[in-house]
This record gives structure tokens, sequence and C-alpha cells, in this order.
């Protein structure tokens, strides 16, 4: 009887102790499942966004564009040839007077050159030979876009213009909007011109993308770079930086710190509250005259080949007159003189520095030419 009782005592012990060690180990192994199952996860992710990742950076319009004259009048459907054998459709619009300077105009990472037509207008209205060109990839073209195939690209627009339109260099000015102004700036590291126009730049590629992807390791896994902060301070050209002070695609701060990092720094224009894709930022007044303007101070031409630039409305009691090019620079056009490099000037209303920095040598502002000659918003 007695040991039947030390029986019941110790066995329910037993079965108790049982059940307490297998939990902890499914537990244990459940934990383990779930880890290798996340980084499993994790590691298809990050693969599939290396194998895609171009098609998150550039968004093309792939379908054939229409032809130049239809969208252009005047303009030319031109075929531009590149290092690795694409043949790249393109508009150009020349300028209707000799000697007048030509725009080479990169796009940014969406569309085709159709989107970009308002701009191409808009500069030849004012006297200028402009080139709308697609990347591969891009308005009909063959092959697939990558930050070295865009380099070939760029390359081969220019020596579109300088052999076959016969532009000379010190007539050739270059525009990039946004992923086109670092398509642009590397080509002025090696082949500068005489004006450079940045709209909406960013500092490199993994600085944007950081923060639309806030979570991803972009820096680590981006293939493509675009170091445009890098590069525009080895440029050895004039520098104008144009950007949106509500721009919701590229931080105003990157395009400013791109001002700032320029080695050539001639003018800064914040257009304000203007977002990327504005029409005052794709062809608006601000844009136009800074292109003209920067054209002018690099390589001045005939103000008969400036065309609408001279005569553009300005209406007092009803009539068109010269523009004047004193007072306050009303479009916020901070013209840099400093022959080395130079610091970013802060945004102020109306271009003006404080009244204990004016009249100091080393960043004087100045009132741009065109900047008083049409003081409606744009639209």
């Amino acid at each position: 009887m007695r040991k039947l009782n030390v029986r019941n005592r110790w066995h329910p012990a037993v079965c108790t102790a049982t059940p307490s060690t297998g939990h902890a180990s499914l537990v244990a192994r459940s934990a383990v499942l779930v880890a290798a199952t996340a980084v499993v996860l994790a590691a298809l992710v990050l693969a599939v966004l290396w194998a895609f990742q171009r098609q998150l950076v550039y968004l093309p319009d792939r379908g054939p564009v229409p032809p130049a004259a239809a969208i252009l009048p005047g303009a030319l459907d031109v075929v531009l040839q590149t290092e690795d054998g694409l043949e790249l459709g393109s508009w150009y619009l020349p300028a209707a007077a000799a000697g007048a300077p030509a725009v080479l105009v990169a796009s940014g990472n969406g569309g085709s050159r159709e989107l970009r037509a308002p701009l191409a207008r808009a500069l030849a209205e004012q006297g200028l030979s402009v080139l709308l060109f697609d990347y591969r990839g891009y308005g009909g073209n063959p092959g697939s876009p990558s930050e070295q195939g865009l380099a070939r690209d760029v390359r081969a627009a220019r020596r579109f213009l300088l052999e076959v339109a016969g532009v000379p260099n010190n007539r050739l000015l270059y525009f990039g909007e946004s992923l086109g102004a670092a398509v642009v700036t590397e080509l002025a590291t090696e082949h500068p011109p005489a004006g450079l126009v940045l709209r909406s730049p960013f500092t490199d590629l993994a600085a944007v993308a950081r923060v639309h992807y806030p979570l991803l390791p972009v820096r680590a896994l981006l293939r493509d770079r675009y170091p445009v902060a890098q590069h525009v301070a080895e440029v050895e050209a004039p520098t104008t930086v144009l950007y949106g002070t509500a721009d919701s695609l590229i931080p105003p701060e990157q395009s400013r710190s791109v001002a700032a990092a320029a080695a050539r720094l001639h003018c800064l224009v914040p257009v304000a509250g203007a977002d990327h894709n504005d029409l005052v930022l794709v062809a608006g007044d601000r844009v136009v005259q800074a292109v003209v303007e920067l054209g002018l101070s690099a390589s001045p031409w005939p103000r008969h080949a400036a065309g609408a630039h001279y005569l553009r409305r300005d209406r007092v009691g009803g009539a068109r007159r010269r523009p004047t090019y004193s007072g306050v620079n009303r479009i916020s056009m901070r013209r840099v003189t400093h022959p080395a490099r130079s610091r970013h000037l802060p945004d102020r209303p109306g271009g003006a520095l404080p009244a204990d920095r004016q009249g100091q040598p080393a960043h004087p502002v100045a009132s741009a030419p065109g900047a008083a000659l049409d003081r409606r918003p744009d639209r």
C-alpha cells in the first residue's frame, strides 16, 4: 500500500515534465523557421529588385512618336548614330537666323521627346536651335536604358550638332531635366559646353532613391549611380540650376546642394511653389529666360538672331517695348561671378541679398537680361 502511494506521488511529476520540455523545443523550432523564412523572403525581394531595378528608374514611352513637323512646325526628323551601333530617332528644330546657339535637351526618366515639345517651341521662339532626342528604349528607339547607354546616346546627340548641324562648340548649350541633368553633367566633364543648365537635379541617384525607398539598402543595390554633385564640381562651364521649391520627386535641398557643388555656378533659379512636372518647370518663362540669359553671357550672338527674345510682350499702353536690364531681379536669378568655386546663395524674395552683404564683390547679384520682360505669372 505504501509503495503504491509513492508511485502515485511521483507519477504526475514525470507526466508534467515531458510536455514542458516538448513545448519549449517546439517554440524554438518555430522561431528558427520564421527567421529562416524571413531571410529567404528578404533575399528574394532584394534579388527581384536587383534584377528589375532599372524598370523602376527608367519609365519610357516606348511607342513611336509622330513626325517632327506635326508637333513642331519647321522641325526635322533626324537619326543619331551611337558608338555601339544604335540609331536613335530625334527632332531638330533649327534657328531661323545663322549663328544662334543650339540647345541639346536631355530628357528626364519618363515619357518621350514629344513631352518636351513645349520647351523646344519656347526656346525656338527666342531664336535658339533645339535638339530633342530620345534615349535608347524611349520613343520607339532600340535598346535598353542604362547609365552607360545614356552616356553614349548624349554623345551621339552632341556629335550631330557639331558635325552635321554645324553648331560651333562655343555656341552649344546643354539642358538637362532631372535624370537628364545627370546625363549632361557627365558629358560636360569630358566635353564642356558654352553653358550648362540643370533643371531639378539630384545629388546622386542613390540619394533620391533613398527618399522614396527608405527601408531598402539602395546604395548597395543600385547599378546606375549618376553622381551629379561629384561631376558638376569638375565642369569648367558656367552652370545654371533651376528647381521647384515644392518638388515632390527631387527634394529641393538636393538641387541646392548641386548648385553649391558647381565649380562655376552662374545662376540659381528657385521657382516658388512649383512641383516637378508643373508647366512652369517644363517650359515656363523662368526656364526659358534662364537658358537665353546663359547663352547670352557665355557666347553673345547678334541681337537679330535672338528673335522674339528682344521683342517679347511687356505691355505699356498696349505697345511693345524693348526690355530693360536694370533694377530688381524679378525672376530670382542669382548671378554668381566669382571666378572660383561658388557657394549656394539662399532663396530670398526678389533675388536680393541682405543689406549687410550687398556690394560684396564675391557674390554680386545682377539683374538678368530678360528678367523684366514678362511680369505675368507662368501658366
